[in-house]
């Protein structure tokens, strides 16, 4: 019996970590002395009740709420050129900016493992990718360690 039960709970707790998710545009929550309602909107709908002219639609209610943004910051007096892109050996950076010392680039995979990263000594790098196997990866460029700009790298 106890076996039993340790599976149950087993399957339960699992249930409850790996529940539905959906990406949601917004949502909210209302409630007065007759009762409280809670919504998302963009949620699959799952089931529709009528009843009196009252329309309650039902969807997956989410547990969590996890908000992903990136957030590119722009300077007037800053222009970086990235080139060639899609490229078989090289990228090219060039900053035009006084302050090119502040700038940092990451390379990362697909996967959102780190490949390169290297701190600006000059105004232009270069980088070496010939040893990359074909595919997308996330150049990230930084300023004063926040994140400044990213882009899409193709290798061919």
């Amino acid at each position: 019996m106890k076996y039993i039960s340790l599976i149950f709970s087993v399957f339960c707790l699992i249930n409850i970590c790996y529940s539905q998710e959906i990406l949601s545009s917004g949502g909210g929550f209302d409630y007065n002395i007759n009762g409280s309602i809670s919504y998302t909107i963009g949620e699959p709908i799952t089931e529709t009740l009528i009843s009196n002219n009252k329309i309650l639609t039902q969807g997956f209610q989410q547990s969590r709420i996890s908000i992903t943004a990136i957030e590119n910051i722009e300077f007037e007096d800053i222009d970086i050129s990235i080139y060639p892109n899609p490229t078989d050996s090289y990228i090219y950076i060039s900053i035009e900016s006084d302050t090119y010392y502040k700038f940092a680039y990451i390379l990362i995979d697909i996967n959102g493992k780190i490949i390169l990263q290297e701190q600006f000594n000059n105004n232009f790098k270069d980088i070496n990718i010939k040893s990359l196997p074909q595919g997308a990866y996330i150049l990230k460029i930084e300023f004063d360690k926040s994140l400044f700009k990213t882009y899409k790298i193709i290798k061919k």
